[in-house]
């Protein structure tokens, strides 16, 4: 691994600091040390768009790639369903700060 740290580690070791409230005057060390070791130690997040349309792929290419029609029906209907998904928890956590 180089010695250059990936941004998603960086961007967790900020959420982490910042969660525990000790973002002080020293913080761009300490956020170094954590950050490569979570990028040492975890797995980057994945983008769930990615990961459904390549579990969508995978089953398409697993069936010889006949059904490109069927294939590709499901990837839009999975994208709607995570639209869904989203602007419903969008909504639960709007309806949460409002009261």
């Amino acid at each position: 691994m180089t010695d250059e740290i990936p941004q998603w580690a960086m961007e967790e070791a900020c959420r982490r600091i910042d969660e525990l409230g000790r973002a002080t005057g020293e913080a761009p060390p300490i956020i170094n040390l954590i950050a490569n070791l979570i990028a040492k130690h975890e797995q980057p997040p994945g983008d769930p768009v990615l990961l459904a349309a390549r579990e969508i792929y995978e089953g398409w290419a697993a069936s010889g790639g006949v059904g490109a029609p069927k294939a590709f029906e499901a990837a839009i209907r999975r994208g709607m369903e995570m639209e869904r998904e989203s602007q419903s928890q969008l909504f639960r956590q709007e309806k949460r700060n409002v009261s």
